[in-house]
């Protein structure tokens, strides 16, 4: 069952991405609460599966990187759903507030909350990794009108970045599960040669 380990991942992320775009895109999607509830589901029970058949010491981390990956693959699938309205929103206040980590060498972050006065009332605010306007500038933000995935800036929502993070978490943990059944294959004929 080890050569089982291997596909897991492949499966799994098929699967994610199946869920998220139901959940995001769909014309009768699940509440959120089921959403949410379903794909953390599916998370942990590809992980404790990954874990199960792969066994060993690279289990553990495959599991783990599966799991990261596997989050990537919704973060995609969300950022691939279209945001069909678009509208350009006055900026009332721009708040900023510095996160860091703890301990030594912490690595800090600024985020950045827009406050909009955008026409319909929505979206009344939206948060960024950047600075992109000013205090009673405006801006051009892309929503869903069934407020199914966050507003984005027209144009900033980019499913390429989550994806290849996702490939690439997926493919060392099918790497890993792949490397292991090598490695107890080689173990069994060494001990078959000393017999």
């Amino acid at each position: 069952m080890r050569w089982l380990a291997p596909v897991v991942p492949v499966l799994a992320a098929t699967a994610a991405y199946a869920w998220a775009r139901w959940c995001f895109a769909s014309a009768s999607p699940p509440s959120q609460t089921v959403a949410v509830v379903g794909g953390a589901v599916l998370i942990v029970l590809a992980a404790g599966l990954y874990f199960a058949l792969a066994a060993g010491s690279g289990a553990f981390f495959g599991a783990l990187l599966m799991a990261l990956g596997l989050f990537l693959t919704v973060q995609t699938a969300e950022e691939a759903t279209a945001r069909s309205r678009t509208v350009t929103c006055a900026v009332r206040d721009v708040q900023s507030r510095e996160l860091e980590s703890s301990g030594d060498g912490s690595i800090s972050k600024t985020v950045y909350r827009f406050t909009l006065d955008c026409p319909g009332g929505y979206p009344s605010e939206i948060t960024e990794g950047r600075q992109l306007a000013k205090k009673g500038a405006e801006l051009r933000i892309s929503y869903d009108p069934a407020h199914r995935v966050s507003p984005s800036v027209e144009g900033d929502s980019s499913p390429w970045g989550s994806a290849a993070g996702a490939v690439f978490l997926l493919s060392v943990a099918t790497a890993l599960a792949a490397r292991r059944g090598t490695d107890d294959q080689e173990a069994f004929e060494r001990r078959g040669t000393r017999a």
